[in-house]
């Protein structure tokens, strides 16, 4: 019997809710909002909510 193959599309795994810092957050501020939250990486936005890197 073949198996039917469904796309997954990327809305199906995408995180909502998802956390970021402005680029003038502190590193020790940083390190303990990603020990908090068992992240590894957050997205840097700007004063305008811009993605900064």
């Amino acid at each position: 019997m073949e198996e039917k193959k469904t796309a997954v599309k990327a809305a199906d795994i995408l995180q909502r809710g998802v956390i970021s810092v402005q680029e003038d957050m502190s590193i020790a501020d940083l390190v303990e909002l990603l020990y908090d939250h068992r992240i590894r990486g957050v997205p840097v936005v700007n004063e305008k909510g811009r993605w900064w890197g």
